[in-house]
Parts: C-alpha cells; structure tokens; sequence
C-alpha cells in the first residue's frame, strides 16, 4: 500500500496561479493556508512581496478620511468572487487625502524604507521597490481587477478613470486629494488608457467637467506577503473521491514525494 509521508511543495515551479485548496483542507496545518495565496513565478520560498490591483467596484471621492478608501479597497479584495479573498493581508487605497500621503498610507515611502517587489495578480511585476513606484514610471499597467479581469476601456472615453488625489511621487495633488470638492476640474485621477506606464497611470491628465462625486475605480495595495516553505505531516492514503481531489491539490500543488510504508 502507497502512504503519503511527505509533501515538498517547489514554489519555483509555480506559474503564477491559485493553489487548489482541497490538499490544504485535508492536512490541517496552518501553514499550508498561506499556500492558498498567489505566488509570482520569479520568487523563491522566503522571499517577500505585494501585489496591487485595480477595484472592478466603483465609488465616489467625496470622502476626507483615507480609512473610507482603505475600507473599500479591502472589502472589494475580500468579496466572495475576488480571487485575492483567501490571503491572510489588509488591503490599502493608493489614494491621498489632505492629511495623509499614498506613500504613507500604502507604506511604500522610500525615505523610510526600501520596500519590496510589487505585482499583478497575473504575476506581472509593478516596481522593484519602493523607489521604483515612485520614480515617474512603472513597469507595467496596474491594470487587473481583483477577479484577475484586464479593466474595461470601451468608449467614450477609451480609458478607465481610477480615483488617487495623488502626484507621481506619492505626495497629495495640491488641491486635488481625495475629499476635495473644487469648482474646477479634479485632476487627482489616474488614466488607466494603453500606454499608463507613465506619470498619468496614477496622475492623469486634465479631465473636464469631473468632480468628486463621480464614482470611479480605485487601486488597493497588500500588505507585506512571504513565499512560504512548507512541509506537510504524515497522512494516511487518500481513496475514495476525497482522495482523487486530494491527489489532484497535491498536483497542482508542487512536486509529491511517496515512499511504501
């Protein structure tokens, strides 16, 4: 009779995929629960990263206070359909207010520390660093929605609007944060269009008759995640359909290594 007395899961063999829960279930260890999470294909088992995305939910930019915006970041991560719900993290705007930066509230403030590589949840890197995210430039569109959708940029304007109230450099737009209702036109707003690597991916341009009343999308930002290393404990052999779905998990998983007891 085959047993199953170890399992080696190999992170470095991951495409940047969901793991299937069901093996996870079946073994009880704690730390196979932050093998649910979404591993980028380039990390090794220790390293650390975040990832962002852009909400498929929208809301308006009336709010002063930046915990509205935190909140709705991370209920949208967190709702039942969102492929990022099982991660163990809270969920930040990038968004400025008056009183508080992005670069702040997301963590990501160079002077304060170096940060570490940023993704999509496609597994596409964002920035190295935190330098990188605020160097005027990215590497990719954060441009995929908690369901891992590619945003919607059908006409008229053939580009989806994201609420920031932020300069490229993390610092608030003067006059533009979030909860600022002026008479002229809101510029704190990101261009989400075919070439938003730039400055415009979290400053856009100009936008005429656009006041903060207008519900738009918002970019959300991880906490700090960790590749886990895991070794599960001895278990009986799977039979039956429980253990065909278990065995499938374990596939999808990483490498299996049996022996005979």
């Amino acid at each position: 009779m085959i047993g199953w007395n170890k399992l080696q899961i190999n992170f470095k063999s991951l495409s940047f995929s969901i793991l299937s829960g069901v093996a996870w279930a079946n073994f009880g260890n704690p730390q196979l629960v932050q093998a649910l999470t979404l591993i980028p294909s380039d990390l090794n088992p220790g390293d650390q990263y975040r990832l962002v995305f852009v909400t498929s939910t929208t809301r308006n930019a009336l709010s002063t206070q930046i915990s509205d915006y935190n909140a709705f970041v991370d209920a949208t991560a967190k709702a039942e359909d969102s492929l990022l719900k099982d991660l163990d993290t809270t969920w930040n705007a990038i968004g400025s207010t008056s009183t508080v930066d992005a670069r702040d509230n997301t963590n990501t403030n160079p002077e304060e520390n170096i940060g570490v590589p940023i993704y999509l949840i496609d597994g596409n890197r964002v920035a190295n660093n935190n330098a990188d995210l605020w160097d005027g430039s990215i590497l990719v569109q954060i441009d995929r929605t908690e369901k891992d959708n590619v945003v919607d940029r059908t006409p008229p304007f053939g580009f989806t609007n994201v609420w920031t109230g932020t300069n490229f450099e993390g610092f608030g737009r003067l006059n533009d944060e979030l909860g600022t209702n002026n008479p002229h036109p809101v510029r704190g707003i990101a261009n989400l269009s075919g070439i938003s690597t730039g400055q415009s991916w979290i400053a856009g341009s100009f936008n005429i008759g656009i006041d903060s009343s207008f519900l738009f999308a918002m970019y959300g930002m991880s906490g700090t995640l960790t590749v886990p290393s895991v070794v599960a404990p001895s278990t009986p052999e799977p039979n039956g359909l429980l253990g065909l779905l278990t065995l499938r998990g374990l596939i999808l998983a990483g490498t299996v290594s049996k022996s005979r007891k």
